[in-house]
């Protein structure tokens, strides 16, 4: 019978993996019995594959005799520390959702994804009331001005990626501490293999389709950032406040590492 336990309650929690080689290609071990040894290929030799393993929906499989087998190696991967960074990134980047920011004066605010029909492109202040912008008169809340690209110091756009089983996507956000993520392959038998949610995308007609991952099972999550206006003749690069001369796009966080 299992029983949930708070990860803070925990000494440890890994997870054991074993591989071995066969003919010198790597497999991780499924199955063991007293004859055989059963393994997933990890190796990228398409020509070995074809031709001494079985094909899987993805990837290759294969069954070997005992005495055939060599380099048995133990791996032990450990699952809390990397589940608590991810957990902490949560909080740190607003649940992954796009975002899009504008540097005004040297301070960062939420902006507007576009300008609106006369140029002028809307920042949510909070607090803050900057003297040389325009106030919102469509905002009752008072907290949103609205400024000339003149006027400002960069304008950007933040999204995330991250790959689950392998396969690329965008995220969208998170559900319940799930990060959500809308496929960018072009794999339809990976979104069938992986029974990936059909969803109306936003244009109401094409279908997309999303995953909603544990946290455990992401990897290779990484920030992105789009500039959207060069000012003063050349763009920002946003991690340094340097001008640049044509960069226009950039990651600009290094990849959570795999759980």
């Amino acid at each position: 019978m299992a029983y949930p336990v708070a990860l803070e309650r925990l000494d440890a929690w890994y997870a054991v993996t074993w591989t071995f080689r066969w003919r010198g290609e790597l497999f991780k071990c499924t199955r063991v019995t007293t004859a055989t040894y059963s393994g997933d290929y990890l190796g990228s030799d398409e020509r070995f594959a074809k031709e001494h393993l079985k094909r899987r929906v993805i990837g290759y499989r294969g069954v070997f005799p005992r005495d055939e087998v060599t380099e048995l190696e133990l791996h032990r991967e450990d699952l809390i520390e990397p589940l608590h960074a991810l957990v902490r990134r949560l909080d740190e980047v607003d649940h992954f959702r796009p975002k899009t920011y504008a540097v005004h004066h040297g301070r960062t605010y939420p902006a507007a994804d576009e300008a609106d029909a006369s140029g002028l492109i809307a920042l949510t202040t909070g607090d803050d009331r900057p003297e040389d912008l325009i106030a919102d008169p469509l905002d009752p809340s008072g907290e949103r001005f609205l400024a000339a690209p003149e006027q400002l110091d960069a304008w950007y756009r933040t999204h995330w990626t991250f790959r689950w089983k392998g396969g690329p996507f965008d995220a969208v956000g998170t559900v319940d501490g799930r990060i959500k993520g809308v496929y960018t392959g072009g794999s339809w038998g990976f979104a069938d293999s992986f029974q990936l949610d059909p969803e109306t995308g936003p244009d109401g007609v094409h279908t997309q389709y999303t995953v909603q991952a544990g946290l455990k099972g992401v990897t290779d999550l990484e920030q992105h950032r789009t500039v959207l206006m060069a000012v003063a003749g050349a763009p920002l690069d946003l991690q340094t406040g340097a001008r640049v001369s044509h960069p226009h796009h950039a990651i600009v966080s290094a990849s959570v590492p795999r759980p």
